[in-house]
């Protein structure tokens, strides 16, 4: 028996050969060799091992975040609004189109204040006419040879309530007084017309119950010459601007702006 040759792991009659497989040799061997090493080279060999696996857990991580930021950078701009267009604009219209203002008409204007020796008219108009009074803003002058004496009383002197509408001092009301003679109501009438604006209109009379009718009229030139709130009348209540109001006798006639 001990003389018989060794028998071949293929021939018949004998056990099957099974290999060893290679991974786990290696792991086998491994372990023999981590078991040889010293404690101190063990616990060296396991930090290079974790240092290794963090490294590459890093790189993965870099890896894969980077794909995923690629990924998104492209839905958003896949999914992204597109820009508006607009149709072009003509070259010869570019700008918005300027209309032009319209024509601004001034509002309509009253006639000029009067300029003569009349009522409404500046002081100086008097003097220049009839020359330097008795009194100030008084004169004696003749109609017809009919002596008067001419009184007249500009803004300037009054109480504050007649104002001139430009720089003009003028007169707000007059009064002739005959010296030595009654010509009677016709008369007077017509001598005092002399004073009054030309486009006076007679628009109504006032019946006094004792006393001479006073006779109102309106004139632009007048409501021109002074402020509106020059008009009033007896109980202090404005009037249209232009209103006065004559009061004739048979020897007198006086004239004064408002009622």
């Amino acid at each position: 028996m001990e003389n018989e040759p060794p028998v071949s792991p293929d021939a018949p009659g004998s056990p099957p050969h099974r290999p060893q497989p290679v991974a786990r040799s290696l792991v086998t061997r491994f372990i023999g060799w981590f078991r040889a090493q010293r404690g101190a080279n063990q616990i060296a060999y396991v930090m290079l091992a974790f240092v290794a696996v963090f490294f590459a857990c890093a790189f993965v991580y870099a890896a894969t975040f980077d794909t995923i930021k690629q990924a998104r950078g492209a839905q958003v701009i896949a999914t992204a609004t597109p820009t508006a267009t607009y149709p072009p604009i003509p070259t010869d219209t570019i700008g918005p189109t300027v209309m032009p203002f319209p024509t601004v008409t001034s509002a309509p204007q009253g006639p000029p204040p009067p300029s003569g020796a009349v009522l409404g008219g500046p002081v100086d108009a008097f003097v220049n006419r009839y020359g330097v009074g008795v009194n100030i803003e008084t004169w004696d002058i003749d109609i017809d040879g009919r002596p008067i004496q001419l009184m007249v009383q500009s803004a300037m002197y009054s109480r504050g309530d007649i104002v001139s509408a430009d720089t003009q001092d003028r007169v707000w009301t007059f009064g002739l007084t005959y010296t030595n003679s009654s010509p009677g109501v016709s008369v007077v009438a017509r001598d005092c017309a002399r004073f009054l604006p030309q486009d006076a209109i007679h628009v109504k009379d006032i019946q006094q119950p004792y006393g001479p009718t006073h006779l109102i009229y309106q004139s632009g030139s007048v409501a021109s010459a002074f402020t509106a709130s020059s008009f009033v009348d007896g109980a202090s209540q404005w009037l249209p601007p232009g209103t006065f109001t004559v009061v004739t006798t048979g020897a007198s006639c006086d004239v004064l702006i408002g009622e």
